[in-house]
């Protein structure tokens, strides 16, 4: 029998978010404003791996890679940054309204270095490394997907980007379970980063004022965006079959 890896339930996936919310938490209230924000990512995510090894007795996940074709590669990518562009910015354009929004970064080296390698490499080794691949031994690919999706939105405590966080965590999870290869969620989250930080910068936004979901985003953009998310998704539907890699744990 093999062995099993942490966590083992969702209770334990909830406890070692809170155990990862608890170590980081500190350090972005306290620091931002002294050392730069990578070292401060650094520090975080190093003592939040540290802290899983420990409780986890030695038992976390085995990191192991498999090719992925180039095909199944960019469409997940493409599907990534087309949703952003569809569902990531209105919903974050509307609920920036109703809802608190975190303070935005300024576009310099260390926002960059910080969202588009540390945060995108720490989190999918946190989220889809370790919690996704030890809820897909107690539970259904899509349930423990699910679950992880919600906690990845919780953990970044950023209402705004809710709903386009939750978007987000359900594709990168998919992503995942369809080619149990890390460097392509990672390069998946990089890609949603630094769309992102685009975004901020080419089009800010205002709380004093109504803004239209789409913004300053012209017709031609998001026809071509909507076409290619049907066509993304038509693709990974039609091949969902013929590349599973994860094992559900009914097999």
């Amino acid at each position: 029998m093999s062995k099993r890896v942490y966590p083992r339930n969702l209770f334990h996936a909830i406890l070692m978010t809170l155990l990862i919310a608890a170590i980081s938490a500190p350090f972005y209230l306290f620091l931002m404003d002294k050392i730069p924000l990578p070292a401060i990512d650094f520090i975080a995510y190093s003592l939040s791996f540290l802290s899983l090894h420990l409780i986890s007795k030695n038992n976390l996940l085995d990191y192991k890679f498999k090719r992925t074709s180039v095909k199944l590669s960019g469409v997940l990518v493409l599907f990534s940054f087309s949703t952003f562009l569809i569902v990531g910015i209105p919903t974050y354009r509307l609920l920036m309204h109703h809802v608190p929004a975190s303070k935005p970064l300024g576009l310099n080296l260390n926002t960059l270095l910080s969202l588009i390698l540390l945060a995108p490499v720490f989190e999918e080794f946190l989220m889809r490394g370790i919690l996704l691949r030890g809820l897909m031994q107690k539970y259904s690919y899509r349930l423990a997907i699910i679950m992880t999706a919600f906690l990845f939105m919780v953990i970044h405590f950023d209402y705004a980007k809710s709903l386009g966080l939750l978007v987000d965590g359900l594709i990168l999870g998919y992503a995942y379970y369809r080619t149990q290869n890390l460097l392509i969620v990672i390069l998946m989250h990089a890609c949603y980063n630094l769309a992102s930080i685009c975004h901020s910068y080419l089009f800010p936004v205002s709380t004093t004022q109504w803004l239209s979901p789409y913004g300053d985003f012209t017709f031609d953009t998001l026809t071509i965006s909507g076409i290619c998310w049907i066509l993304c998704l038509v693709y990974l539907i039609r091949n969902h079959n013929k590349e599973q890699i994860l094992t559900p744990h009914s097999q």
